[in-house]
């Protein structure tokens, strides 16, 4: 009543303020905004308050000398307002003097105010409803409705959803910026912290964001690091996206924003909580929605304080902290948070954080630490402490989250779980018997999963009393504490066993009693008690879910056959549902629906079965602790057996395909024409196939390998190594027959690798008939000619199976995960690899998926003729490593020469290489000259024992192996990090003058003489003189680990040469410093540091040669792409030779010298050296920026661009289909070059053809793989984008068979027209001598380029052309701020391997950038599906894009428009002069 009355003033105030800008009734600037607007002169807000003040003022005449004495009719003016007064009452008399103080108590006047107001409200309520002007709760307005207040209805839509968009779209570049910001600040706190002893020194007591800070307030002994924290000890699934990641919130930032709009008018109209709960009770909250309904329902939870005056919540903190105060004098403590079993709490909270699978991806300190607090405030309040409520906590701790850890929030925490506890969360009885009916409700509405459960829970029961003691202890107590003091495996013990815990209702009670928490995944949670706390936690709502959850786990039920089964699946399998999944169910209950459908909800469905009848007799892993897996040192990533715990029961084994050896038996028919002599009708287009045929270059040829299952597709990869010829064996030999060729191509180093094969993420890949196999693709690449870089041309396909059944298995079997004694997780499939060599006989043309009988008729039209085949290896990449040899044992060392005196040499673990690629083979790397890299030899690495830490030891810097194209001179600094020692010096190595430049030498030493602790960390950091800029930077980092510790042994000096692998940056500071932190960090390709880690020795120890393979290599062993870049390096005759070399060359580029008067004296130049790269050369106080990586190699004509058109955004090309067509448009000084002998440097050109159908038509996405280009070297050469359309009509094929046709609007043969093209952009290529590496965001112009912006650009960079032209009106921009989105990057990378790409935005300051990203983020539109599905029967339409009827017309769809799309861009280009595509 307060509350409203408090409102019902304000309004009237309201009214009798003429100045409505001040009026702010919300507090969000956006929501006030619109009040102030739906209250201006001439809206349609006054047409109805005119009408109800009409009304009412009548109301009031024939009411106001009704029994009204004088006071009360003042009373009545005064709230009413002098304007309503002098505008509709003016006739009758007004005394303001009735009600002054000095004729009437304050008092007494503020009681007849009240008294008025309250009748008044009815009044006006009243007389809306008369006049079709009242606030209807369903919002619907369409009957009985004034018109007044329909348009203004229609105008406050209006209004509030144009303020919203605008709101939504500022607070999105908000939230951009303040991120740049946030990870700016945290790299340069990041960086300082780490590099506060080298050189930058921070006042005292500073810290920046990012900076790690020891907390030192916890004094319990048991602290994470005495846990298995590692992170492969966790459960790891698809809910946590990475290792520094938490899950992703189930809400975006409009829902955020809405949120706080909906909590902003709550606050002003707390009555409208029923009615916002009503509406959204089955939706998920946002994040501060959540908060202030949830903090709403436990304030009011309270029942005896509701009929109190006076602020609730300031009653119940003053109540709790008063108890909190006294519990502290009881306990004798001086603080709430650290009370007597404060050791205990944390132990709890440790072990729960660990093994509880929604809480393991928050398992952070300070999370822990806060749930630990707030726990130890509440057992200092009433003296409770159970585990279970560290688990009711939990979904606090993450609603609450974004308040500031400050002294108070613990208390805060505290509070809440004190009122759950009391006020909402059923008590024990209320738990069974929530239980009971759940599984009478399951008997009566599925009695077959009910019995089905009742059998399982019979067989192979070995219990674990003690497990469920809390859940029986309520109810229970005398049967359940017998049973904890019954001996093991006595029949007392047995009988009592089998009596209590055998039900499956025991884990019913489990999952209520833990709050859903300890079985589902952390969303979920939040989805759960949302519901609960929008319907007061009704019990019914409990019920619903429970029963949900066991009919959408009815599958993995029907599947277990014991009591061990049936225990994973209630307690591991619920975490593994999708929260769409449950809240579908949940609805579907709560609306009424069946329960027979609420199994067909569950998306979550392995291809395979969870249990195989081996396993029923295998313990569940949910009653121990997850085992750490022992780490890999040779195994990239993706090798990796750690790697196998992300493997979902349904994913295939990883699989591999190499030694493609092929016979082509090629058509050689002579009667062919020039290809100069283009025309564009199919007769030449066949002849000049036939002439590229007939001049076939073996490198040309393509392998592209797809693997399917059933009709789905999953992974397709394409071959990117040159292939070669070879002489078969005698045996092998084809005799050519007439007018046959016989050519013989070889892939040495190409090896397809594929991993993640999941065919249960898609519909339609289940079925009787469904099994994988791969399609092999052979295909021809006209080489570039004067017109241009040719066609492709399809020789030949096979159809290759890659797995066969295991006997007396089906299809419908999924994965199995068994864990071997030293915890690795090994996933056994039902599909076993059919590996070892192949041969296959080549199917002629393009390849037909679908044919199961690949017999065959060869034509004499086939370009791939009889006797043509395949050969390849199928290999186990888990089994059979890429490079051929069998991986190293992670745990063991490298084995040494066998002699008495010698030690096993002991080596790090270290990190597989990032990004994770195959390793070149070991017949690609030994042919790069100078041998870049070497695999260890144990016969070189002969060593001393290996010492233990108090003994010290030597760290040799031995030098630095190939820096890259923009570094110059280098120095080596570091750090002995966590070594318990003070003072110690900081490491400085110089590199030897006459050494290798690329790669120079060291000697030097740095000894440590006094103990360190075994957890020492060695930070290192090379840093150089940028070649372009000329500023100090740093190269990159890496970190060694001077010990390590066996399992049962002393820790031992980590002895010997290690190669360690440069990675860009410093790794995250708030974690322990250990090497698996430098993970995340990109590599600097190539780049690596050469150390030695002996026992103290006075003596220097000589620097071994590298090539003798001294060094531990492993983790530095080349992957692809980096392969390419030492052969780069190592050919690159540029770069200086020696160190000295690089010093002169610096030093004139700097105008320190010249080439006259270079300095040669050693010392002279060392100094210069020391000096140039002294950190006097930096800004006071600001660390060293990274090396720009972007520039880390030059470009290589033979390597080429990687371009990818990826999007366009905001384009008028509703019901249209588009493809990006790119070329080069060579700058002013490449435009007249010749092509290179290798043909490259000519024109070159390609078009887009693969759609992602769930983009919009206005905004298509393209999915095509990247092309590579290779122009000349110029700054101002660009790739121009031109944006075609097709207007056309496609009809599905009558019998579904195969692709319909494609004809235009009027029924005649599709065209592209001027109207097709529908708009332009352009990027640059090269960023000096390097690639323009990045994701351009480009701007679209209207029509074609004009001849001004072309003759421009041929001199002028990019954005200043764009500028420049615009300003001229030679160029538009597209009226709604179309714009597109290209990537480029450098061709020694492949895709997946490339680094960090940046996004460059620049282009779009040709006008206000804002409006380009508006276009782009709007989301509204017809989808490209909707092309296929206006194609195909009403039927198939209702059911969307996710049936597999329109999957089928989807590619019949997409190669019809594809290829009538192709040959029309094809035709126009010839027409024009060019070349064809």
């Amino acid at each position: 009543m307060m509350m409203a009355n408090r409102d019902k003033n304000q309004k009237v105030k309201t009214s009798r303020n003429d100045d409505i800008s001040s009026y702010r009734p919300f507090g969000p600037q956006w929501m006030d905004s619109v009040v102030q607007e739906t209250l201006l002169p001439d809206t349609p807000w006054q047409e109805v308050q005119q009408k109800i003040n009409e009304a009412l003022a009548k109301r009031i005449e024939a009411e106001i000398y009704k029994g009204n004495t004088g006071e009360k009719r003042e009373a009545l003016y005064r709230v009413l307002g002098p304007q309503f007064v002098k505008k509709y009452l003016s006739q009758y008399p007004y005394d303001p003097e009735i009600l002054s103080p000095s004729n009437i108590p304050l008092q007494q006047r503020r009681v007849f105010e009240q008294e008025m107001e309250s009748w008044l409200y009815d009044q006006i309520q009243e007389v809306a409803k008369e006049v079709g002007c009242e606030r209807r709760r369903d919002g619907d307005y369409s009957q009985n409705a004034s018109p007044e207040m329909k348009a203004f209805i229609d105008h406050t839509y209006q209004v509030i959803n144009t303020a919203l968009d605008r709101h939504l779209f500022l607070q999105e570049k908000k939230e951009e910026l303040q991120t740049r910001v946030n990870t700016a600040e945290k790299e340069v706190g990041q960086m300082l912290n780490n590099l506060g002893g080298f050189g930058v020194n921070l006042p005292g007591g500073l810290t920046l964001p990012g900076m790690r800070t020891e907390n030192l307030d916890d004094k319990s002994t048991a602290t994470p690091g005495t846990v298995a924290f590692t992170r492969a000890s966790k459960r790891r699934d698809r809910h946590v996206l990475s290792h520094n990641d938490v899950p992703p919130n189930s809400w975006s930032p409009a829902s955020e924003n809405l949120g706080r709009a909906l909590a902003a008018i709550l606050r002003r109209e707390p009555h409208r909580l029923s009615e916002v709960c009503e509406k959204l009770s089955g939706k998920q909250l946002p994040g501060n929605l959540r908060q202030y309904l949830w903090t709403e329902v436990l304030f009011k939870s309270d029942k005896s304080l509701l009929s109190k005056e006076g602020n609730i919540e300031k009653i119940l903190r003053n109540r709790f902290a008063k108890k909190v105060s006294m519990g502290k004098i009881d306990l004798k403590i001086e603080k709430a948070t650290l009370t007597p079993i404060h050791g205990l709490i944390w132990n709890a909270i440790v072990e729960m954080f660990n093994n509880v699978p929604s809480m393991q991806a928050y398992q952070k300190r300070e999370a822990m630490k806060e749930n630990a607090n707030a726990l130890n405030v509440m057992y200092t309040y009433n003296r409770s402490y159970e585990p279970y409520l560290i688990q009711w906590l939990f979904p606090i701790q993450l609603t609450y989250a974004d308040r500031l850890p400050t002294e108070e929030k613990p208390y805060e925490l505290a509070m809440y779980l004190d009122l759950l506890m009391v006020n909402l969360f059923p008590k024990w009885p209320e738990v069974f018997a929530i239980a009971e009916r759940t599984m009478n409700r399951l008997k009566i509405q599925d009695t077959f999963l009910q019995d089905h459960l009742e059998e399982c829970a019979l067989k192979n029961i070995d219990l674990d009393p003690k497990q469920f003691l809390v859940q029986l202890i309520h109810i229970e107590k005398d049967k359940a504490l017998a049973l904890g003091r019954a001996t093991p495996g006595s029949e007392h013990s047995i009988k009592l066993s089998k009596e209590l815990l055998a039900d499956p209702v025991i884990f019913v009670r489990k999952w209520i009693g833990e709050g859903f928490v300890g079985v589902l995944d952390g969303q979920a949670v939040l989805y759960l008690w949302d519901q609960l706390f929008m319907n007061g936690w009704n019990q019914e709502v409990i019920e619903d879910f429970c029963f949900a959850l066991l009919l959408l786990l009815k599958d993995a039920f029907l599947q277990a056959n014991d009591y061990h089964q049936m225990k994973e699946v209630f307690l591991l399998q619920p975490a593994r549902l999708y929260t769409a999944d449950i809240q579908r169910a949940y609805q579907h209950l709560r609306t009424g629906g069946s329960p027979t459908e609420i199994p067909g909800l569950n998306r979550y469905k392995p291809l395979g079965r969870l249990f195989t009848p081996e396993s029923s007799a295998v313990p569940s892993p949910v009653s121990s602790a997850p085992k750490s897996k022992p780490p890999t040192r040779d195994i990239p990533k993706r090798f990796s057996p750690g790697a196998l715990t992300d493997v979902e029961p349904g994913e295939l084994r990883p699989i591999g395909l190499k030694n493609f050896r092929m016979t082509l038996v090629l058509l050689n028919k002579q009667s062919v024409s020039d290809p100069n002599e283009r025309l564009s009708t199919p007769e030449q287009w066949r002849k000049d196939q036939l002439y590229a045929i007939a001049t076939f270059d073996p490198s040309q040829v393509k392998v592209a390998v797809s693997v399917y299952f059933g009709l789905v597709r999953l992974q397709t990869i394409q071959s990117h190594s040159k292939p070669k010829s070879f002489t078969p064996k005698d045996d092998d030999v084809q005799i050519p027959k007439v007018n046959t060729k016989v050519i013989y191509v070889q892939f040495p180093e190409e090896e397809t690798i594929f991993y993640n094969l999941d065919p249960s993420a898609f519909h339609g890949a289940r079925g009787q008939h469904s099994h994988p196999f791969a399609v092999i693709k052979i295909s021809y690449q006209i080489p570039a000619g004067r017109t241009g870089q040719g066609q492709s041309i399809p020789l030949g396909w096979v159809r290759v199976p890659l797995y066969e059944l295991k006997a007396g298995e089906d299809t419908g079997r999924q994965s199995k995960i068994s864990v071997t004694s030293t915890g690795t997780q090994v996933v056994k499939s039902p599909w076993v690899i059919l590996g070892g060599n192949k041969k296959e006989k080549l199917l002629p043309g393009t390849a037909v998926e679908t044919i199961l009988d690949q017999s065959t008729t060869y034509t004499d039209q086939d370009f791939l003729q009889e006797g043509s085949q395949i050969g390849f290896r199928v290999f186990d990449p888990q089994v059979e490593r890429p490079t051929e040899r069998p991986p190293t044992p992670a745990a063991e060392p490298v084995p040494p020469v066998q002699t008495p005196a010698v030690s096993p040499p002991q080596q790090p673990p270290p990190p597989p290489p990032k990004p994770p690629s195959p390793s070149p083979s070991d017949d690609y790397l030994p042919r790069l000259e100078g041998d870049p890299w070497i695999r260890q030899k144990p016969a070189a690495a002969v060593l001393p024992a290996a010492t233990e830490p108090q003994e010290g030891f030597d760290l040799y810097i031995d030098g630095v192996r190939y820096i890259p194209d923009n570094a110059t001179i280098i120095k080596v600094t570091g750090r002995l990090m966590n070594s318990g020692l003070k003072g110690l010096e900081d490491i400085a190595a110089f590199p030897v003058l006459g050494s290798s430049a690329r790669s120079p030498q060291m000697k030097y030493r740095y000894p440590v003489t006094q103990q360190v602790l075994d957890n020492a960390v060695i930070i290192l950091r090379v840093y150089t003189v940028d070649t372009d800029t000329k500023q100090l930077v740093v190269i990159g980092s890496c970190m060694l680990q001077p010990f390590i510790k066996s399992r049962g042994q002393q820790p031992k000096l980590n002895i010997g040469g290690i190669q360690l692998r440069v990675k860009s940056g410093l790794p995250d500071t708030s974690k322990p410093l250990t090497t698996q932190a430098m993970d995340p960090l990109p590599n600097i390709p190539g780049c690596s540091i050469l150390v030695r880690l002996l026992p103290r020795n006075e003596e220097y120890q000589a620097v071994p040669d590298y090539k003798s393979g001294y060094y531990y290599s492993t983790q530095a062993e080349p992957y692809a792409s980096e392969a390419r870049i030492l052969e780069h390096f190592v050919k690159d005759k540029k770069f200086p030779t020696t160190v000295t070399d690089a010093i002169h060359k610096l030093q004139i580029a700097e105008s320190a010298a010249t080439p006259q008067n270079l300095v040669t004296d050693d010392t002279k130049l060392s100094e210069w050296l020391t000096a140039r790269l002294d950190k006097k050369h930096l800004p006071p106080k600001v660390p060293p920026k990274d090396l720009d990586l972007t520039r880390l190699v030059f470009y290589d004509i033979s390597r080429g661009i990687d371009v990818q058109v990826q999007a366009a955004y905001g384009m008028e090309t509703e019901g249209l289909y588009c493809n990006a067509f790119v070329r080069v448009a060579p700058g002013g000084e490449a435009i007249d070059l010749e092509r290179t002998a290798d043909g490259y440097g000519g024109e070159e050109k390609f078009l887009t053809k693969e759609h992602d159908y769930s983009s919009l038509q206005k905004s298509p996405r393209w999915l095509d793989m990247p092309t590579i280009i290779h122009p000349h070297m110029d700054v101002n050469s660009i790739i121009l984008i031109q944006i075609f359309s097709l207007d056309a009509i496609y009809t599905p094929s009558p019998d579904g068979s195969g692709p319909g046709t494609v004809l235009g609007p009027d029924g005649e043969e599709a065209k592209l027209g001027v109207d097709s093209q529908k708009g332009w952009s352009a990027a640059p290529l090269f960023n000096g001598p390097y690639v323009m590496q990045g994701l351009h965001h480009l701007p679209l112009f209207e029509g074609t380029p004009s001849s001004e912006f072309l003759q421009m650009a041929l001199t002028t960079p990019l954005t200043d052309t764009f500028k420049a032209c615009l300003k001229d009106k030679t160029i538009t921009l597209d009226k709604n701020y179309a714009s597109l989105l290209v990537t480029t990057w450098d061709g020694h990378y492949d895709k997946e391997e490339t680094i960090p790409l940046p996004r460059i935005d620049e282009y779009l300051s040709v006008d206000k950038p804002e409006k380009f990203t508006k276009t782009a983020n709007n989301k509204k539109g017809k989808l490209m599906s909707e092309l296929v599905l206006r194609t195909l029967d009403e039927e198939t339409q209702k059911q969307g894009p996710n049936s597999q009827a329109y999957k089928t017309e989807e590619e019949f769809f997409h190669d019809a428009m594809s290829k009538t799309f192709y040959e029309l861009m094809e035709s126009a280009l010839m027409n024009a002069g060019y070349g064809p595509l």
